[in-house]
Protein backbone atom coordinates (compact mmCIF):
# COMPACT_ATOMS: atom_id res chain seq x y z
CA UNK A 1 0.00 0.00 0.00
CA UNK A 2 1.36 3.19 -0.74
CA UNK A 3 1.14 6.09 1.76
CA UNK A 4 0.25 9.90 1.03
CA UNK A 5 3.62 12.73 1.21
CA UNK A 6 2.31 15.98 2.15
CA UNK A 7 4.22 19.41 1.03
CA UNK A 8 3.92 21.92 3.16
CA UNK A 9 4.58 25.20 2.08
CA UNK A 10 5.52 28.68 4.32
CA UNK A 11 5.14 31.35 1.91
CA UNK A 12 5.86 35.21 2.40
CA UNK A 13 4.52 37.30 -0.46
CA UNK A 14 6.69 40.23 -1.57
CA UNK A 15 5.31 41.29 -5.09
CA UNK A 16 1.40 39.83 -5.02
CA UNK A 17 0.85 40.24 -9.06
CA UNK A 18 3.79 37.34 -8.78
CA UNK A 19 2.58 35.23 -6.26
CA UNK A 20 -1.19 34.94 -8.13
CA UNK A 21 0.26 34.42 -11.46
CA UNK A 22 2.10 31.60 -9.67
CA UNK A 23 -0.43 30.09 -8.45
CA UNK A 24 -2.82 29.94 -11.53
CA UNK A 25 -0.38 28.82 -13.07
CA UNK A 26 1.33 26.07 -10.15
CA UNK A 27 -2.87 24.99 -9.87
CA UNK A 28 -3.31 24.30 -13.35
CA UNK A 29 -0.28 22.04 -13.41
CA UNK A 30 -1.11 20.25 -10.13
CA UNK A 31 -4.28 19.58 -10.87
CA UNK A 32 -3.26 17.12 -13.66
CA UNK A 33 -1.21 15.03 -11.16
CA UNK A 34 -3.47 11.97 -10.42
CA UNK A 35 -3.97 11.46 -7.09
CA UNK A 36 -3.27 15.22 -6.15
CA UNK A 37 -4.73 17.37 -3.40
CA UNK A 38 -4.10 20.91 -2.07
CA UNK A 39 -5.62 20.34 1.14
CA UNK A 40 -5.24 24.12 2.83
CA UNK A 41 -4.36 27.60 1.83
CA UNK A 42 -3.97 29.44 5.11
CA UNK A 43 -3.40 33.23 5.54
CA UNK A 44 -3.72 33.13 9.04
CA UNK A 45 -1.90 30.23 10.90
CA UNK A 46 -2.47 29.92 14.56
CA UNK A 47 1.06 29.48 16.40
CA UNK A 48 0.40 27.02 19.35
CA UNK A 49 4.07 26.74 20.37
CA UNK A 50 7.25 27.87 19.69
CA UNK A 51 8.66 30.45 17.59
CA UNK A 52 7.83 29.66 14.09
CA UNK A 53 5.71 32.84 12.90
CA UNK A 54 4.55 31.51 9.38
CA UNK A 55 2.95 33.85 7.25
CA UNK A 56 0.70 31.76 4.48
CA UNK A 57 0.58 28.25 4.74
CA UNK A 58 -0.26 25.42 2.03
CA UNK A 59 -0.45 21.73 2.70
CA UNK A 60 -0.74 19.69 -0.90
CA UNK A 61 -0.84 16.27 -0.51
CA UNK A 62 0.42 14.01 -3.06
CA UNK A 63 -0.47 9.67 -3.39
CA UNK A 64 3.83 8.85 -2.70
CA UNK A 65 6.69 10.19 -1.67
CA UNK A 66 7.98 9.50 -5.04
CA UNK A 67 4.97 11.70 -7.09
CA UNK A 68 5.94 14.76 -4.79
CA UNK A 69 9.11 14.44 -5.70
CA UNK A 70 8.55 13.74 -9.51
CA UNK A 71 6.44 16.90 -9.64
CA UNK A 72 8.88 19.12 -7.41
CA UNK A 73 11.83 18.74 -9.84
CA UNK A 74 9.87 18.27 -13.09
CA UNK A 75 11.14 20.20 -15.82
CA UNK A 76 7.05 21.63 -15.70
CA UNK A 77 7.53 22.93 -12.65
CA UNK A 78 11.39 24.31 -12.54
CA UNK A 79 10.10 27.58 -14.68
CA UNK A 80 7.12 28.08 -12.03
CA UNK A 81 9.57 27.55 -9.01
CA UNK A 82 11.87 30.74 -10.66
CA UNK A 83 8.61 32.79 -10.80
CA UNK A 84 7.70 32.05 -6.97
CA UNK A 85 11.04 32.96 -5.94
CA UNK A 86 11.16 36.05 -8.08
CA UNK A 87 8.09 37.45 -5.91
CA UNK A 88 8.46 35.49 -2.61
CA UNK A 89 10.41 33.90 0.27
CA UNK A 90 9.27 29.74 0.92
CA UNK A 91 10.07 27.62 3.26
CA UNK A 92 8.95 24.16 1.50
CA UNK A 93 9.18 20.61 3.13
CA UNK A 94 8.16 17.02 2.36
CA UNK A 95 7.05 14.38 4.71
CA UNK A 96 5.92 11.55 4.62
CA UNK A 97 2.03 10.64 5.87
CA UNK A 98 1.46 7.43 8.24
CA UNK A 99 -0.24 4.30 6.98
Amino acid sequence: MDISAYVIVDIKVEEEAVFKQYAELADALLQKVPGFRNLTLDPQPETLEGTWKPSIVVVHEFPTYEAAKQFYYSDDYAPLIKLRQSGTQANVILVNGRA
